[in-house]
């Protein structure tokens, strides 16, 4: 055989080669990301069935806040239905959802870890919405924030000064100082000497203390 034509044969064998290697590079590429998207499928499948990834937002706000709080990991949306509170219609969801449904949804809130100030102002503005036993849910969550944290909550207290006796009554309903962890003057010597608090705060959380004292008499 010539060797020019052995030359040929040795190029179409590196012809042969190169496309069968970009094929199945090409293969395996389609191949992975199959298996990639296979897996994100997966996942969101397994996070729906656990309820922790998604919520269907249906553009009806009641029905997605009792979504949420019937999710087993349902405290990571606290954000989010704190977010709804305002906008909620509660009759709306006595009705469609069955008496003691608001309730349920506030009894949901008072086991959640309610820190930001700005979630604290939101309930404090909302109590005039409730009653009877709707409204005894509600202070014992707005007290309970308080018991957590009294700078954070007299911070936020300081931006609604107009609801500093309103509070003081919510504090005193709750008997916040009959508990035998909890010393009014003591806290009131906190407050007067603290340096996470300025002037203004300082003189709301007095306020706060004095006004719930005068409950008493």
């Amino acid at each position: 055989m010539k060797k020019p034509l052995w030359i040929l044969i040795g190029i179409i064998i590196i012809i042969v080669f190169i496309l069968v290697s970009i094929f199945l590079f090409k293969y395996e590429d389609v191949t992975d990301d199959a298996d990639h998207i296979k897996n994100i499928e997966e996942e969101h499948i397994k996070d729906e069935d656990n309820g922790t990834a998604y919520i269907k937002d249906t553009g009806d706000k009641e029905e997605m806040m009792m979504n949420i709080i019937a999710m087993e990991d349902s405290k990571e949306h606290l954000e989010r239905v704190l977010q709804l509170f305002p906008d909620v219609d509660f009759d709306k969801i006595e009705n469609s959802y069955g008496e003691g449904s608001v309730l349920k949804i506030l009894e949901w809130l008072s086991k959640q870890d309610i820190q930001k100030e700005e979630d604290i102002i939101l309930l404090i503005n909302m109590m005039d919405d409730f009653y009877r036993e709707e409204y005894s849910k509600l202070i014992e969550i707005i007290a309970n924030s308080y018991l957590r944290d009294k700078i954070i909550f007299i911070k936020a207290l300081t931006k609604i000064p107009n609801k500093t006796k309103q509070v003081a009554y919510v504090l005193h309903d709750f008997r916040t100082y009959d508990k035998s962890d909890q010393d009014l003057f003591n806290d009131l010597e906190m407050i007067v000497n603290s340096k996470e608090l300025t002037n203004e705060e300082r003189n709301i959380g007095v306020e706060l203390l004095s006004s719930y004292s005068e409950c008493g008499t």
